[in-house]
């Protein structure tokens, strides 16, 4: 691939590659049905990823290669970066599949926060199906694959690979929790969140991604919940927290996620699924589970009152933090 490289344009430095067409190598060698789309755009925000995006972008480029696509668009944003998140991330340049006319495009840019980074990666982005990929999730060789596969059924607009948790470094209490949270309602009906996949009609649904938190749930919560599927078939691979106070961190920051999205978007709640009465008939199924549902219960409210603390602070005009698992990327 040849790289250019230019001179950084306002905030923004960019490295791009624009190789040669090239034929497609045959057909990907799995079972099941081929999807139809040769392309594929995908937006990686990154911040802080020295630790885990070489990782995650070797696993996204050899499911590109896998599903046979022939035209790709990867766009990572370094956001606000203070390590080598961009550098390593270029290292890519030197294993883009052959047979993939790939332009790769590694942006640094000062400006902070994550909707931010989606918002210049759309920018750029041209193709679809659409995927948005946090810097430190892994997808399944099988992944683009039978994701765009499930995006061309009748009214399907969001999908994403069935979501699992890599728990071997996790504590007693943060598997009991995972373990309770895994039979919630969330999971009934395609989790958006980590890596998905949208249509070109399903992305029109909104212009500028905003200043939000959760920025996986205001998208999941434009579509019905027939409309977003968890691909059964192929997997994506979220690193668990190790520990019960980073386990309590992000699920702080979950759930002012969801209450800032409710205060703010109100009319995107009619596609809430996630009852708490049928969230709280799921906690106690049998007598061996009520342990990990306490856990979960405390959790769960501890959560709530950092949540809600975390909102007024900012409110009263306090600049934005995000709790962000560390203990997570030290593998």
């Amino acid at each position: 691939a040849r790289v250019a490289r230019g001179p950084p344009h306002g905030p923004l430095r960019t490295t791009r590659t624009e190789p040669p067409r090239a034929r497609r190598d045959g057909a990907a060698r799995m079972t099941g049905h081929t999807p139809t789309t040769d392309a594929i755009s995908v937006a990686i925000p990154a911040h802080n990823e020295a630790a885990v995006i070489e990782r995650t972008l070797g696993a996204l480029l050899a499911s590109i290669e896998a599903a046979g696509i022939t035209r790709a668009e990867v766009r990572v944003v370094a956001n606000a970066c203070s390590d080598d998140t961009a550098t390593i991330a270029r290292r890519a340049l030197d294993h883009l599949p052959a047979a993939v006319d790939i332009d790769f495009c590694v942006t640094e840019t000062s400006t902070p926060g994550k909707t931010n980074a989606l918002n210049l990666a759309d920018d750029a982005l041209t193709l679809f199906p659409r995927w948005y990929l946090d810097a430190d999730i892994t997808i399944s060789t099988n992944a683009v694959r039978e994701v765009h596969a499930a995006l061309e059924r009748t009214g399907v607009c969001a999908a994403a690979p069935r979501m699992t948790f890599d728990l071997s470094l996790s504590s007693a209490p943060v598997r009991a929790y995972y373990r309770t949270w895994q039979r919630m309602p969330y999971f009934d009906h395609g989790p958006i969140a980590g890596a998905y996949a949208l249509t070109r009609d399903a992305r029109a649904r909104w212009d500028r991604w905003p200043h939000v938190i959760s920025d996986d749930g205001f998208a999941r919560l434009h579509f019905q919940p027939s409309e977003r599927v968890s691909v059964r078939s192929a997997s994506m691979t979220v690193l668990a927290p190790r520990t019960w106070e980073a386990l309590l961190g992000i699920k702080s920051r979950s759930r002012a996620g969801g209450i800032e999205l409710r205060e703010r978007f109100p009319e995107l709640f009619v596609n809430e699924d996630c009852a708490p009465r049928r969230s709280a008939s799921r906690m106690f199924l049998t007598p061996a589970e009520w342990p990990d549902a306490a856990v979960y219960a405390l959790v769960n409210l501890i959560a709530s009152r950092r949540a809600r603390a975390k909102l007024a602070r900012e409110a009263q005009g306090q600049a934005r933090s995000w709790e962000r698992d560390e203990t997570s990327r030290d593998r």
